[in-house]
């Protein structure tokens, strides 16, 4: 465990390193109108930024203790890490303001892991649901939104590259403008929530007709709007369900390791194989570099102009809205010159743009007890399923705010339609997290001796 614990902060180190070098020497120069600048801080404040990026690892499980762990360390390497780095690279501000800043967000962070990790998980009563009349009203559901998905996006239905994906987003943007709001909702729910619930129970229960409905179903969400993030949750939650199995006690390390080769390969590729960044250009900035962006422009904007006390949310009937668009496209009219770029932002630049330093507490703390609610409910069922039901929400909450990850990104459904969910099969062996927050194997009515892993 101590060496498993050496190789986690290692490789916290050179996760940073990598970042460090992959922003100053290659992205920055050639994404610097993007916003991708990098000031030159003097030494000393480039390693107070190392030692702030690093620190949230100490808090974190090595392995997967609860089912919110993946969010956490997910959160950590996409958000954290990269935020509390490009901050001091990038923020004209004050040192001591954006030193606090940093701060704030670690210490939101660390706030928000231990109210989900140390929390006892509730008891909640089990829902008496037959298996047919719950699946027979998933299929119905979604069969109902597939239809209305289809006969509205008819036509403009195309599987297209990656390079043409702004093309078809902005005919898909052409529908949505013409529709009722639902359209929007339904189209966000049928892709992070009905298809990744499918995929998780396929790969859970090894249901390969539930799998291919799952994949069959993101590759149809991506033809609509090109969501990349989508279409990758395919392979993504393959990964995650494979290393599952191997090396559940050392989770942790494992993507960190990961994303460090995912950095140092693209880069290579690109600057080898297509000798201009078109691998790191998704891998790299659109999914590590990007939110850490966003999170510094967040800061940047709102530190010196009036907060939004989310007036343009769920307070709108309680409190003027000071702007005339909201954060996302006001950002992206300010940072990115354009007034149609929506550049959404995660929780804790959200939670800075209504609050300043204490809606970054307050986001944590309720990201904290929506995770507890997670892990309660998903108490006595599969890990697996767990697990990757939260991977494509992940992403979802590195690039949302809490009230559109809820609301839009459909993760409030999500917890509904898995609070509901029935029991497996006696037959069916699961892997399940126990109330002590140590990965069991439960065996339903099997001789098989119960092994445990810390």
């Amino acid at each position: 465990m101590r060496l498993t614990r050496l190789l986690t902060f290692v490789g916290a180190f050179l996760y940073v390193c990598v970042i460090h070098l992959c922003y100053v020497y290659y992205v920055s120069p050639r994404y610097a109108y993007k916003g991708f600048i990098y000031n030159n801080p003097q030494t000393m404040i480039v390693v107070v930024a190392f030692v702030l990026a690093i620190l949230p690892v100490l808090v974190l499980p090595i392995g997967i203790s609860r089912p919110s762990t993946v969010v956490y360390w997910f959160l950590y390497l996409w958000v954290v890490a990269p935020s509390i780095l490009i901050l001091f690279y990038v923020s004209t501000r004050p040192l001591w303001h954006t030193f606090a800043f940093a701060v704030t967000i670690w210490v939101a962070f660390f706030l928000s892991v231990c109210a989900s990790r140390f929390l006892p998980l509730y008891s909640i009563p089990r829902f008496r649901i037959q298996r047919t009349a719950y699946w027979s009203l998933f299929f119905l559901m979604y069969v109902v939104i597939l239809l209305y998905l289809v006969t509205s996006f008819a036509g403009q239905m195309k599987v297209v590259s990656l390079n043409d994906v702004y093309r078809l987003r902005l005919q898909a943007r052409e529908v949505f403008a013409t529709h009722p709001p639902i359209l929007a909702y339904v189209f966000n729910w049928y892709g992070s929530v009905f298809n990744v619930l499918l995929l998780a129970y396929g790969l859970a229960y090894w249901k390969l007709f539930y799998v291919f409905l799952g994949v069959a179903g993101q590759i149809l969400h991506y033809s609509i709007a090109a969501n990349k993030a989508v279409l990758f949750s395919v392979p993504f939650m393959l990964i995650i369900s494979a290393s599952l199995k191997r090396w559940r006690a050392r989770f942790g390390a494992l993507i960190m390791w990961g994303l460090i080769g995912m950095i140092v390969v693209s880069v290579l590729m690109d600057v080898l194989l297509f000798k201009r960044p078109y691998v790191t250009a998704f891998a790299v900035v659109r999914v590590i570099l990007m939110p850490g962006l966003l999170t510094a422009d967040y800061y940047d904007f709102f530190s010196t102009h009036q907060w939004a006390y989310w007036s343009y949310s769920f307070l709108r009937y309680l409190i003027v809205y000071p702007y005339d668009r909201e954060p996302p496209f006001l950002i992206g009219q300010i940072y990115f010159h354009n007034p149609a770029t929506s550049a959404n932002a995660n929780l804790w630049a959200d939670g800075f743009a209504n609050a300043g330093f204490v809606g970054v507490i307050l986001v944590s703390l309720v990201l904290g007890f929506i995770m507890w609610i997670y892990d309660s409910i998903m108490r006595n069922k599969p890990a697996v399923l767990g697990v990757l039901c939260l991977a494509l929400p992940s992403f979802l909450l590195s690039n949302a705010s809490l009230q559109t990850f809820m609301s839009t990104k459909g993760f409030a459904l999500l917890l509904l339609w898995l609070l509901f969910m029935p029991d497996p099969l006696k037959h069916q062996v699961g892997l399940r997290f126990s109330d002590r927050e140590e990965i069991t194997w439960s065996l339903q009515h099997s001789t098989r001796p119960k092994r445990s892993y810390t």
